[in-house]
Parts: C-alpha cells; sequence; structure tokens
C-alpha cells in the first residue's frame, strides 16, 4: 500500500519534502505537489511517534481480538481493508484458520509471507473494488476490519462515507465492522470499546439491519 502519512516517523529537525503522486491516498489536492514541513511541527497531526505507534497497535490487537470473539459463533467469511504490511491479516489467519479472509489493497506490497493467496486478493481503490466483489464473495461477512487512515482527517471521513454503502453490502446482519476511522450509517450500532482502549482511538459497530 506504500507508507501512510499516519506511519511516518520523524526523528531530523531539518525540514523535509514530501511528493504527492496519488491524491487518495496522500489526500493533497494536486498530484506530484512537493510539500515542505518541519519536523519540529507536527502538520495536522500527520506525525505519529514511535510510543503513540505502539499504543495504537495494542488498541488494534485488543479490539480485533473482542470483535473475533463477538462473531466467533457466525458463519461466514472475514474482510480486511487495507493489506498495509500483512500485520493484521496474519494475526486474523492465526486467529480464525478455519475462516476464509478477503482482502482488498490499492497496491499490495506486504511480504509474501503475509499476502492472501491470489483468490482473496482484490486489487484496487476501495471505492472501485467493493461491489464488485459482490459477485466472487458468495457468503455474507461476519467481520470487517478496515485500516483505511491517511492522517489526513477530512479525506478519511470522505473515504468512509464512500464506501460505506458498498462495504455494507458485503456484511451479514450482526456482523462486527472495526475501523481506525468512524462511519456514519444508520443501520450499524456503535458498540463499546474493550475497557484498555481510550475513546476515538478505534471504531466498532454492530450490523443491526
Amino acid at each position: 500500500m506504500g507508507l501512510r502519512w499516519s506511519e511516518v516517523q520523524i526523528l531530523s529537525p531539518r525540514p523535509f519534502f514530501i511528493v504527492c503522486t496519488d491524491h487518495r491516498q496522500w489526500g493533497a489536492p494536486i498530484p506530484g505537489k512537493k510539500i515542505a514541513f518541519s519536523s519540529t511541527v507536527a502538520p495536522l497531526g500527520f506525525i505519529m511517534s514511535r510510543l503513540d505507534s505502539m499504543i495504537r497497535r495494542e488498541a488494534q490487537k485488543t479490539c480485533l481480538e473482542s470483535a473475533i470473539g463477538r462473531v466467533a459463533t457466525f458463519p461466514g467469511p472475514y474482510l480486511e481493508l487495507g493489506l498495509g504490511n500483512g500485520r493484521t491479516f496474519d494475526h486474523l489467519r492465526q486467529t480464525a484458520p478455519d475462516r476464509d479472509i478477503f482482502v482488498f489493497e490499492r497496491k499490495p506490497a506486504a511480504h509474501l509471507d503475509c499476502t492472501p493467496d491470489p483468490e482473496f486478493l482484490i486489487e484496487g481503490d476501495f471505492t472501485e473494488t467493493l461491489r464488485p466483489a459482490l459477485e466472487l464473495i458468495k457468503s455474507k461477512a461476519v467481520l470487517a476490519h478496515c485500516d483505511i487512515g491517511t492522517g489526513i482527517k477530512v479525506a478519511d471521513e470522505e473515504l468512509a462515507r464512500e464506501i460505506s454503502r458498498d462495504l455494507d453490502a458485503l456484511l451479514a446482519v450482526g456482523a462486527v465492522i472495526l475501523s481506525d476511522q468512524p462511519f456514519k450509517k444508520t443501520n450499524w450500532r456503535p458498540l463499546s470499546l474493550p475497557r484498555n482502549v481510550d475513546s476515538g482511538r478505534y471504531f466498532m459497530y454492530a450490523k443491526t439491519a
């Protein structure tokens, strides 16, 4: 998937430059535009410290295990939106080895050991691949993990809004949606996070209808 804003870690006090090549991934209005930042001032919250990154991964793992427990008795596959380096996909397949896991990824770049088999990997932009997946995924999914954030609030909210209807169509009633971004679907009921996860760090929903 390539480097995300939320994964950038700056250790030097010198200014740095990033060249935007994909407006959907980077959220810049003009692809190819060079943007200068100084690491002494975090631009719009893009820079994540190593500690914050570790806390986020722990919250993600805790929420994943909670979601898996909620749907343990429900038949159906899992969905993973955003393969990244394959960390959560690998955790899901080890935790639920009997489940089919369909992974959506714009540009797969994970190590082969953490990449799903071709028949379970759906490449392309989420806004273009979720709807056609209705023909491929015959059973309704009972869990969807959405790692879709770029660190740019407006762009992330828009992406969540764009994909929510098509994602909903792939899910069974009772399915759990776990996401690093909030969704606003009237038939998705917000769920309480595990006790050791701070509010707003992750989001969980159950599809009610």
